[in-house]
């Protein structure tokens, strides 16, 4: 079988047929055999095809290889949601498509919240008010003080840019860092002008 055909007939059918309703972002090139997060490596599938998308990459690279195994764990993670009568794990890509959807639609009308003090976090409708001592969000380290951490991160930034500051253990994107430095950071500049200000 042509794995890599396939693949790439789902991956064209979707970049000329974009869709309305619940989809899932996936790089073309995944990135843990290079791919980047630029938007010309990204489309956007229907759950079904995303979980085929990483079932046939998991088969097109060499047996025994650094890719076989990095794509091969990937699409493990994907199939940990259901589990059948033998304690094996099991899903199909119709019950990932399923399971996906409810999620979205559960989310819809939800928030994360979390605890700093317990560490908990769990989903809130988006009707009731916050809880006593719980805090909008998902818990994380930043979450214990988030304008010490920034500050910390900000000076790594500063020095030598966003990928030591993930490396450092920073759990959210890019814009995420830079929205929040730029609205509670007085001292934030863009790295743009850093840079210009080193030259």
């Amino acid at each position: 079988m042509n794995y890599a055909r396939i693949y790439k007939a789902i991956i064209d059918n979707r970049i000329a047929s974009p869709f309305n309703g619940y989809g899932e972002n996936h790089h073309i090139i995944p990135k843990s055999v290079g791919g980047s997060n630029e938007p010309s490596n990204i489309v956007r599938l229907t759950a079904r095809e995303h979980f085929l998308c990483h079932y046939l990459l998991s088969k097109m690279y060499p047996k025994g290889s650094e890719e076989e195994y990095r794509l091969a764990y990937a699409f493990g993670m994907m199939t940990r949601i259901n589990q059948n009568q033998n304690g094996e794990r099991y899903i199909n890509a119709g019950l990932y498509e399923l399971a996906k959807v409810r999620l979205n639609n559960i989310a819809k009308g939800s928030r994360w919240i979390h605890n700093p003090s317990t560490q908990q976090t769990k989903m809130l409708p988006k009707s009731s008010e916050l809880l006593p001592g719980w805090r909008f969000g998902r818990y994380s380290k930043l979450s214990e003080d988030p304008f010490d951490a920034h500050n910390r991160f900000y000076q790594i930034y500063v020095v030598d840019g966003f990928e030591a500051v993930q490396s450092q253990g920073y759990p959210y994107c890019y814009q995420h860092f830079l929205g929040f430095c730029r609205k509670h950071l007085d001292e934030y500049t863009p790295r743009s002008r850093l840079r210009k200000n080193k030259e």
